[in-house]
């Protein structure tokens, strides 16, 4: 039946079809600003792509050159909501059509038909993160190339030429190069090859160059991950924990089985138009089940199945943030290739079930199996974008408001607050590799500033949003501090502000525990010390409070111009003990940086008990940082705690960067 191929794909469309209305989501939300970054930031799409290698590759210990250079010219390409989404969705029915073609050089058409279809009605999207409705099309190009390889290596085994094998290698090697999961997939080579070999030693050993790929990378990046040298708490650090392995590797195969995502976000309603679905699948799976039950038996591959459906879960399971962020229902991306694993085994098990004593009843109760998967894929899916509807709705108004004057009369450079009311806010750089929400500021209204938290002493503008017009506002604040002009701009080439005469402006200041007095920490800008050199009188410095074990730190972004970088400050202590680190974080980014510490120390404390002078005198400190690329951005951290009550204050001045 050649119509089955095309009727399969105008199911999975309907499946998919929810996902045309969806905003921008996950990661998506940060890099469809790429943009705009590259404008107000003056670099190139280029030095942005390197920028991400090193945050990756040096930073986390992660090799996937393809992913980075395929997702920075995706977010290049498309900038508008609309035609990403129908790229995500063409992505996905190629990948779909590629398994299908594939499943079909291994066994028959009317198989490989049935597959594809069961595939489809699984095109669930999960609310975690989902590559049917962000993710740059990364799973759905690894999917492509996987499958080419393996239509390339059937076709190499059957003697097409030596060139097939070529291909099939380089393409399994992209994928590979693109995203981890593909390294021990790997494994399903020779069970492909099997059957066509007539002998295991035969199939492993026209295998080996994939293997040998895949064990080259798994072992280079391990190596990797032991040169970053990541905190054992760092969000993509290795932990083969035995039960976290498992329980995680639990949670990431059992995502892929029918329904499970509604362990996790039940069905709540089921629209009209899921009877249509259901209908669609129903009848198509009927005339999938009778032309498989027509065609000549092949062997069903069960070890393929099981192989793809498990396999991708080994790599998420031994990292931390994953061990952390799963759990029942919930899976990570590749999710997306479990999902061709699962269903050939469902397709088989609905094969073999024909092929018993039960085979009538078997192909009705399939063709019924088949229509609710895919009316539940459907509402499901249907559920989750509407669920999702007014963060969509937010972020087109923030769009069109920046577009027609929203922050009209604001000067470059300014502070602006925004509350951090949908998941595709985020303040200044702290989005994924250093990519926010101040790049639609410049994509939309031509605006280089920053946009940081209500409360911010620097702050001059405050946005706030209404739901009921969906209109956003713009009001003008005075700062807590004197804001005139400041020379150079933040995240630049070296420290600015370091003498703090513009108060904290381009230091974030951060609380990392409140100890036990109520409203501390605090972080102050002072300009006068009564143990102070009288030569200081008047001149500003950053003083941080952390009585009662708080504890707090200031920082600043800038980017590393040279090896090695020197950085040299001033420090003093109040009264009581306070100890100072200093850190330097790479890479910079929500939740993705490690720190290294450059040095501890405690403050001498200017005072006594007494109030009289110590007679001490403030430390000058100098340090050398050395091993990042150049033009990489880094982020100094001066920490300060304290068990002490009386006067436990660190104070910071003169915090200069060079070259």
């Amino acid at each position: 039946m050649r119509w089955l191929p095309p009727a399969v794909l105008a199911l999975a469309l309907l499946v998919i079809l929810p996902a045309l209305h969806s905003g921008w989501m996950a990661d998506d939300a940060f890099y469809s600003a790429l943009t705009g970054i590259l404008g107000a930031d003056r670099i190139t799409l280029w030095q942005a792509m390197e920028h991400s290698f090193h945050v990756w590759f040096f930073g986390n210990g992660r090799f996937y050159p393809g992913l980075i250079l395929e997702k920075y010219v995706v977010f290049d390409l498309f900038t508008n909501l609309i035609a990403y989404k129908v790229f995500l969705t063409v992505a996905t029915l190629a990948a779909l059509e590629m398994f299908r073609r594939c499943v079909q050089a291994y066994t028959t058409p009317a198989f490989a038909a049935l597959c594809a279809l069961t595939a489809a009605a699984l095109f669930l999207i999960h609310g975690y993160q989902d590559a049917l409705i962000a993710y740059n099309a990364m799973p759905q190009v690894v999917a492509i190339a996987l499958f080419g390889s393996f239509i390339a290596f059937r076709a190499a085994l059957a003697g097409r030429g030596r060139s097939m094998g070529v291909i099939s290698i380089a393409l399994y090697a992209l994928a590979a190069l693109t995203y981890e999961d593909a390294y021990l997939l790997c494994a399903i080579y020779p069970f492909l090859a099997r059957p066509l070999t007539g002998s295991w030693r035969a199939a492993f050993r026209v295998s080996a160059p994939y293997v040998a790929i895949g064990a080259a990378l798994a072992v280079f990046e391990l190596v990797l991950h032991g040169r970053a040298r990541l905190p054992a708490d760092a969000l993509y650090a290795v932990n083969v924990n035995p039960v976290l392995f498992l329980k995680t590797a639990f949670y990431q195969i059992t995502a892929a089985l029918p329904f499970a995502y509604w362990l996790a976000d039940p069905l709540r309603s089921v629209p009209i138009f899921a009877i249509v679905v259901f209908v669609g699948f129903a009848v198509i799976g009927w005339f999938a089940l009778r032309a498989e039950e027509r065609s000549s038996p092949k062997q069903l591959p069960l070890w393929t199945g099981i192989l793809a459906a498990v396999v991708p879960a080994v790599p998420v399971a031994v990292l931390v943030k994953y061990q952390h962020e799963l759990r029942l229902g919930i899976g990570y991306l590749p999710v997306f290739l479990q999902t061709f694993g699962v269903a050939l085994l469902l397709a088989s098990a609905v094969t073999a079930a024909m092929r018993s004593r039960f085979g009538n009843s078997a192909r009705v109760i399939g063709a019924l199996f088949f229509g609710v998967l895919g009316a539940g894929a459907y509402a499901s899916n249907v559920q989750l974008v509407r669920a999702q509807e007014p963060a969509r709705v937010a972020r087109a108004s923030f769009e069109s408001a920046l577009a027609r004057g929203l922050l009209k009369g604001v000067s470059a450079g300014s502070t602006i607050a925004i509350p951090k009311t949908f998941d595709w806010i985020d303040y200044d750089d702290s989005g994924p590799d250093g990519i926010s929400t101040r790049g639609l500021l410049y994509e939309y209204a031509g605006k280089r500033a920053d946009l940081e938290a209500p409360g911010d002493p620097r702050v001059q503008y405050r946005l706030e949003y209404s739901s009921t017009p969906h209109m956003w506002s713009r009001y003008t604040i005075l700062p807590k501090i004197t804001i005139t002009r400041l020379r150079g701009a933040c995240n630049a080439g070296a420290i600015t502000n370091g003498d703090f005469t513009f108060g904290f402006r381009c230091w974030a200041q951060v609380t990392t525990a409140p100890g036990g007095v109520n409203g501390y920490p605090q972080f102050r800008i002072e300009a006068a010390g009564a143990c102070l050199p009288a030569s200081a009188a008047g001149n500003p410095y950053a003083a941080i409070d952390v009585p009662d074990n708080a504890a707090a730190y200031v920082a600043q972004t800038f980017r590393y111009r040279g090896s090695p970088t020197r950085i040299r400050l001033r420090v003093w202590g109040g009264v009581a003990p306070v100890t100072v680190q200093i850190g330097v974080v790479f890479p910079v980014g929500t939740g993705i940086g490690s720190e290294r510490i450059l040095d501890t120390f405690a403050t001498p404390p200017l005072q006594l008990e007494s109030g009289i002078c110590s007679g001490s005198h403030p430390l000058v400190k100098e340090y050398a940082v050395s091993g990042y690329a150049r033009g990489t951005q880094i982020q100094l951290r001066l920490h300060a705690s304290s068990a002490g009550s009386n006067g436990a204050i660190a104070a910071f001045d003169d915090v200069t960067s060079s070259p």
